[in-house]
């Protein structure tokens, strides 16, 4: 028996598997893309994202988000490395 054989029945889970990310995430994701990049008038364009990322809150919207994220990358970046010195300084049972 040929390894093609024996992987037919998975190829084709594979294959509805991948049917399903298309249709649950990339295709709602995409559309929304789409949209966002539409204006008002119709036009293909930026306006959206520009109007957006000139409002003040927004603005402030995104320097948290950013100061959130790279602040628990950097805790979680510092735990790790302490407890991975920690694990190959000191025997540990189990």
């Amino acid at each position: 028996m040929t390894i093609l054989r024996r992987l037919d029945p998975w190829l084709a889970v594979l294959a509805g598997a991948w049917v399903i990310v298309a249709l649950l995430l990339i295709y709602p994701l995409a559309s929304t893309l789409r949209a966002s990049l539409i204006g008002a008038d119709g036009a293909f364009g930026l306006a959206n994202y520009a109007a957006v990322l000139g409002e003040p809150a927004y603005q402030r919207v995104i320097r948290n988000t950013v100061v959130v994220g790279l602040g628990g990358m950097t805790g979680a970046l510092v735990l790790g490395l302490a407890l991975a010195v920690l694990m190959t300084r000191f025997r540990v049972r189990g």
